[in-house]
């Protein structure tokens, strides 16, 4: 059975596919982000091009879902009935917690991002779990068979799931960065605006991105220029 859904901003495919006896439920993204509720009440935002699988099975000894793509997790832990993520060679078991994770099959690497709670890393040649802690980062690369931590900052990495944003005191960089995943656009600041020392402190909800670019040069000197629907310039004003 095929089903075509309409969910907030995005194209959403529901698929049943049986092999066997065993029926797999698979959803798939084709545009923008979806959120959907499994079984057992987690809740997942699915991002663009992101396809997540669990056969019938899922909620009995364990509960194991397949990730081809990028998703954020809140999940609830059950000891009785683990939940886990499977991206390519990585498992993501919970414990009660909040978390992303990045892994497509065409790339090299699999991503996973800790905003709350607990979660335990392995792999197929990292038995050993390694346990993450809240606001931590962790690469595996597929080549390297390998977890190196990564610093990049993770209010970044998990923007684009969250249902709204707020700001205090933030840079125009850090702003731009965090907006272009929320809008899924290419920001680009001008060189000359790298040591301004603007700080805004705002939240934003369902406004456009332009409705944002507006509060912000009023507030600062600053233009912006929608170069394409997918790419914004921002420049001094003169």
């Amino acid at each position: 059975m095929l089903l075509l859904i309409s969910i907030s901003t995005t194209a959403f495919l529901a698929n049943k596919v049986y092999f066997s006896d065993l029926k797999y439920h698979s959803y798939s993204t084709i545009n923008g982000k979806s959120k959907i509720l499994l079984p057992d009440g987690t809740e997942v935002w699915m991002n663009k091009n992101t396809t997540l699988t669990y056969s019938d099975e899922f909620g009995e000894k364990e509960r194991r879902v397949v990730l081809d793509g990028e998703a954020y997790f809140m999940a609830t832990y059950n000891r009785q009935s683990p939940f886990i993520v499977s991206a390519g060679d990585v498992n993501v078991q919970v414990y009660g917690t909040e978390f992303n994770a990045i892994g497509f099959e065409k790339d090299d690497f699999v991503k996973v991002s800790l905003e709350d709670g607990s979660v335990a890393l392995t792999s197929k040649t990292n038995k050993d779990p390694l346990y993450m802690f809240p606001g931590e980062t962790y690469c595996y690369q597929k080549s390297g068979k390998s977890f190196v931590k990564d610093e990049i900052n993770i209010d970044y990495l998990v923007s684009w799931a969250k249902e709204d944003l707020t700001f205090i005191r933030s840079s125009l960089y850090d702003i731009s960065r965090i907006l272009s995943n929320w809008y899924d656009v290419d920001i680009i600041i001008s060189d000359e605006l790298s040591n301004a020392g603007y700080a805004y402190t705002f939240k934003v909800e369902d406004e456009s991105l332009k409705e944002i670019l507006q509060m912000l040069s009023i507030t600062n000197p600053i233009g912006y220029k929608f170069v394409s629907k997918d790419k914004v310039l921002i420049f001094p004003k003169q």
